[in-house]
């Protein structure tokens, strides 16, 4: 979340997170580092974006992110390192489709 608002202190988005969106039961921890939003607030949310005047910003910095992570995806990659990715993929498969 930190990459995709890179003008935000991490506190606050820490904050906005836990206060907000996961004591709201809007956002739900899948494990210590992920999170996931039921998938009629996400339909929700990305109704609302595409009103926003500042979406192009935010598509520009999650499209950023995410290319950083596809750039160091080695071509032979370990299990290891496919472990880690895994959380990714669902985001590169949607920004290639997109």
């Amino acid at each position: 979340m930190q990459a995709c608002l890179p003008d935000w202190e991490t506190e606050d988005l820490e904050e906005s997170r836990d206060e907000g969106l996961v004591k709201l039961h809007l956002l739900q921890p899948v494990d210590a580092h992920r999170y996931q939003l039921h998938r009629l607030i996400r339909q929700f949310l990305q109704t609302k974006l595409s009103a926003d005047v500042q979406i192009a910003t935010l598509k520009q910095h999650y499209c950023q992110v995410f290319l950083r992570i596809a750039q160091s995806i080695p071509a032979t990659p370990t299990q290891s390192q496919l472990q880690l990715l895994t959380p990714a993929i669902p985001h590169l498969t949607t920004l290639t489709q997109e």
